[in-house]
């Protein structure tokens, strides 16, 4: 796995990260939003109509959000470019597996480069690809950790 595989590539993704997560309005956040509700500024082409803007709007949060590759790979290999605006049932699908792919893909960019991980970066990164009903089979804290 390279560093660059970890990086988020919005033109390959569906909003996940517009999408899945909550956020509270904070100074992060000019509002407040629900897990699995579309931020209102994402459009139908799942692209942010305020990108440009984030930070002067109060969306300073999203500035700073890294989905570390998760976006794409789950869009891609998981799902098949099949998007949560399907249905509801997709969409929660997704998202789900959004999270372990992102949780997954986070611990592997702490790790990566570090001849003592080298093994763990390996078993991480094979974890990542396993198809849905796989990555929901396992314990992602212990699968993570690095004790």
């Amino acid at each position: 796995m390279k560093l660059s595989d970890l990086q988020s590539d919005c033109e390959n993704c569906l909003g996940l990260c517009c999408v899945a997560p909550p956020f509270a309005k904070s100074a992060e956040f000019a509002y407040a939003k629900s897990e699995g509700e579309p931020c209102r500024y994402l459009g139908e082409d799942y692209r942010c109509s305020i990108h440009g803007d984030l930070a002067e709007q109060g969306f300073t949060g999203c500035v700073k959000f890294e989905c570390f590759g998760a976006g794409q790979k789950v869009t891609h290999h998981q799902f098949k470019g099949l998007s949560w605006r399907e249905d509801h049932l997709t969409a929660k699908r997704l998202f789900h597996i959004f999270f372990i792919v992102k949780t997954l893909h986070q611990k592997i960019s702490k790790i990566i480069g570090n001849e003592k991980y080298e093994k763990k970066v390996y078993e991480l990164e094979r974890l990542s690809f396993l198809s849905e009903d796989e990555l929901l089979t396992i314990d992602i804290n212990q699968a993570t950790s690095t004790d």
